[in-house]
C-alpha cells in the first residue's frame, strides 16, 4: 500500500478514523476516572536533595551510594508506604515522592522526609570525616591507596576537610498534583492513540481483502479496459457517448449498460439517451430484468437503443444484451464495487461475445 492509498483511506473513512479513536479515548479515560473515583483522590508531591563535594575530592559514585542508603533509612523509618526516594548518581540528587489524601499533607511530608534525609546524610559523613580525622598521624600526608571508598590519591586531612564541605540543597515542594487527574489524562491519550492505531489496522486489512476501486488507478491495476466517463452528468454522458464512437471501429446504434452490482443506472442512461439524440432521434432506454433473456436479444438488435441491464448477479440477461448490443460499458460505483467482482464481471460479458468498449466509475 502506497501513501496515496493510505490517504485515500483516511480521507474516505474520516468519520471512523475521528469517532473510534475518540471513543476509545473517553473509554479509556472514563474507565481509569471510574477506578480512582472509586478509591478516593490521592495527591503525589516531589522534593529533591542535591548533594555536592566542592572540593572535588570525593568518589562520587561512593558518595551518592552513602547518601541514598541513608535516605532509603530515613523513608523506611517513617514507615508511610507512599513515601518512595530514588537516586540520581548523573545529577548526585535524590528525588523524595510522597502520595496522600490530602494537598498539603503530601507537601509537609515529603518536606520533612527531604531535610531530615540531608541532616542524616550530613551527620554521616561528620562521623566519616572523625574517622578519618583520629588517623591523621605523622604519614597521613602521604598518598591513599586506590582502594580507598573516599578521595582515593588524597591525604586524610584532604578527605576530612571535604567530607566536611559537602553543600546540601534542598529544593522543597510547593504544591501536590491530583494522581486521578493525570492518570484519567494519560489513559485517555493512549486509549486514543490505540484507537488510531486500531482503526488504521482494520482499514489497511479492509483494503487489502476487499481490495476496493478507489480511482482510475485501480481500474488500470486490473483490467486493460479504459475508464470512458467518471460520473452521471449530462457533460459525463456526451463524453462516455464520444468515448464509445472513438472506440468502436463501426457506428453504434445500441449500447448496454451493465452495472457491476446492483446501482440504479437511469441517471446515467437518461445522460446518455440525451448524447445519442442527435445521431439517434429515435434513441430510447430500455430496462432489462436479470431474466429478460428474450427482451435483451431484441433490444440489442435495434438501432437506438440504451439498454439499462441489471448486474449480472441477478441473471444473464446483461450477457444476452451484450452480445446483442453494438456495444457495452460496465459501471462501477467506487469503493464499493472490488477488483475481483470487476474482473469477475468483463470475463462474463467477453465470454458472451460482448464489445466492451469501456467502463464508467460512480460515486
Amino acid at each position: 500500500m502506497t501513501l496515496r492509498d493510505l490517504w485515500l483511506l483516511v480521507r474516505h473513512y474520516a468519520k471512523w478514523v475521528v469517532v473510534v479513536p475518540l471513543l476509545c479515548g473517553l473509554l479509556a479515560g472514563g474507565f481509569m476516572f471510574v477506578k480512582e473515583s472509586s478509591r478516593g483522590e490521592s495527591y503525589t508531591a516531589a522534593a529533591t536533595l542535591t548533594v555536592t563535594d566542592p572540593s572535588g575530592i570525593l568518589n562520587t559514585a561512593n558518595l551518592m551510594n552513602l547518601a541514598s542508603a541513608v535516605a532509603q533509612n530515613v523513608v523506611s523509618a517513617g514507615g508511610d508506604a507512599g513515601m518512595t526516594s530514588k537516586a540520581d548518581a548523573t545529577t548526585q540528587s535524590i528525588e523524595f515522592t510522597a502520595t496522600g489524601a490530602n494537598a498539603d499533607e503530601a507537601v509537609r511530608t515529603v518536606n520533612s522526609v527531604a531535610q531530615e534525609s540531608a541532616d542524616a546524610i550530613q551527620a554521616a559523613l561528620m562521623q566519616q570525616s572523625e574517622v578519618y580525622w583520629d588517623s591523621v598521624s605523622e604519614t597521613s600526608s602521604s598518598a591513599l591507596d586506590a582502594g580507598e571508598p573516599f578521595g582515593a590519591g588524597a591525604s586524610s586531612a584532604d578527605r576530612v576537610a571535604a567530607l566536611r564541605s559537602c553543600v546540601f540543597t534542598v529544593s522543597q515542594a510547593t504544591g501536590a498534583t491530583g494522581s486521578g487527574s493525570s492518570n484519567v489524562v494519560k489513559y485517555a491519550v493512549v486509549g486514543l492513540l490505540g484507537g488510531l492505531f486500531a482503526i488504521g489496522c482494520v482499514l489497511v486489512l479492509i483494503d487489502a481483502v476487499r481490495r476496493p476501486l478507489k480511482t482510475k488507478e485501480n481500474v488500470g491495476e486490473c483490467t486493460a479496459v479504459p475508464v470512458l466517463a467518471g460520473g452521471v452528468t449530462l457533460q459525463d454522458g456526451e463524453r462516455l457517448w464520444a468515448n464509445v464512437q472513438f472506440a468502436s471501429e463501426e457506428l453504434v446504434g445500441s449500447v448496454g449498460v451493465v452495472p457491476v452490482s446492483a446501482i440504479d443506472t437511469q441517471q446515467l442512461c437518461e445522460a446518455l439517451k440525451m448524447a445519442m439524440q442527435a445521431q439517434w432521434p429515435q434513441v430510447h432506454v430500455v430496462a432489462l430484468g436479470g431474466n429478460d433473456l428474450a427482451a435483451a436479444m431484441r433490444a440489442g438488435e435495434s438501432a437506438g437503443a440504451v439498454l439499462k441491464c441489471a448486474p449480472l448477479a441477478d441473471g444473464m440477461a446483461a450477457a444476452y444484451g451484450a452480445r446483442a448490443a453494438q456495444a457495452t460499458v460496465v459501471v462501477v460505483r467506487t469503493w464499493k464495487d472490488s477488483q475481483i467482482t470487476l474482473r469477475d464481471t468483463l470475463q462474463e460479458l467477453q465470454l458472451a461475445g460482448g464489445n466492451v468498449a469501456g467502463i464508467v466509475l460512480v460515486d
